[in-house]
């Protein structure tokens, strides 16, 4: 199997909704981002499938090293050879790619944000690295002044932190059983909701605001 073929199975068995928009992209722009959707399930699913934090740390410092041989163009996975041979839709910057990791980190080493501040910089990593490097896919090539691309940017900023608000109030529910509670502690001291009435699955009247809050932050 191919690099490009087993980019484009990881997307397809991953049942994402992705899926259908990349299918309108030009078909260089499509394979550039099914590798980078690829290696996002890729290190994805060893936070989420892996057995142990030690397991999942292990895997993630090995993508850290494949990411760095990748782009000195000595890849070994698949998926990092088909990021490699698609390097030119990326940019000159990497630092996306490992913020992504160092995000992914967060996740075996940080179940909890105590602050909006803390989440929003997980955002940052974990959704918005992702958005920058989707820009650049879809605008390389192409000459933009400055002040659009400054533009587009903080557009991609935004819209990374809404998409990743969005998944956090949709999964809060497969969150708490995996033992992760997204939902900034300060939100839900201010609501009078604690922690414990969360993994217990005791409702209050409180976690409705704090998740009317996210949403406000989402939309904005």
């Amino acid at each position: 199997m191919s690099p490009e073929d087993y980019c484009r199975r990881k997307v397809v068995r991953s049942g994402s909704s992705f899926l259908h928009p990349l299918s309108l992209l030009p078909p260089d722009r499509r394979r550039a981002m099914m590798a980078l959707y690829a290696f996002c399930r890729e290190v994805d699913d060893i936070v989420d499938r892996v057995g142990t934090d030690a397991i999942a740390e292990i895997k993630l410092a090995w993508w850290q090293q494949e990411l760095e041989a990748a782009f000195r163009g000595e890849p070994h996975h698949p998926v990092a050879i088909e990021l490699r041979d698609q390097e030119q839709w990326f940019g000159a910057d990497r630092t996306p790619f490992f913020a992504i990791l160092e995000g992914m980190a967060m996740d075996i080493g940080k179940h909890r944000y105590q602050t909006l501040a803390e989440l929003s910089a997980y955002c940052e990593k974990v959704a918005v690295a992702v958005g920058r490097l989707t820009l650049q896919v879809f605008t390389a090539g192409s000459e933009i002044p400055p002040p659009p691309a400054l533009f587009l940017d903080r557009y991609a900023h935004h819209l990374g932190h809404a998409f990743q608000l969005t998944n956090i109030l949709r999964d809060v529910a497969e969150d708490l059983r995996m033992g992760r509670v997204y939902l900034p502690l300060a939100l839900l001291q201010e609501a009078g909701c604690s922690e414990a009435d969360l993994l217990a699955g005791r409702f209050h009247p409180g976690l409705e605001q704090v998740m009317a809050r996210l949403g406000e932050v989402a939309e904005t």
